[in-house]
């Protein structure tokens, strides 16, 4: 009896922990930290942008994005890419047959930064989760 009554509390206690977490906040970097949602590239061009919707199932990355160039043209991207521990490696297919590679690092559970690619053009990127609401 004694056995069931600490099983019972102990579910309990489980259930009001995950219950008090807010939907905003982004989960712990761990082995293969959860990445999926929305993040937003911060230090583009002016006038131009990246956002990526991604998603993760353990190592493997997929997702759709849109993007504004630094000349104004928006577009439709997909992404694909893999995990490995806090490690992040990700190719942005733009329709305009450009294809960016991002390597970088998951720095905090909202932040990744690293080097964004395009034949021999690099530069720094960081891309900032965009929580819902």
């Amino acid at each position: 009896m004694r056995q069931t009554r600490h099983l019972v509390m102990g579910t309990i206690l489980a259930a009001a922990t995950a219950c008090a977490s807010s939907e905003t906040t982004r989960p712990p970097v761990t082995n293969y930290p959860a990445i999926a949602g929305t993040w937003k590239q911060e230090n583009e061009r002016p006038g131009a942008y990246r956002i990526i919707n991604i998603f993760n199932q353990d190592t493997i990355v997929g997702g759709v994005g849109t993007y504004r160039d630094f000349n104004g043209s928006p577009g439709n991207l997909t992404v694909s890419g893999f995990l490995r521990g806090t490690q992040v490696a990700l190719d942005l297919a733009q329709d305009n047959g450009i294809v960016y590679h991002l390597r970088a690092t998951l720095v905090a559970p909202d932040r990744m930064s690293g080097w964004l690619s395009a034949g021999s053009d690099s530069s720094a990127a960081t891309f900032r989760y965009l929580p819902i609401g």
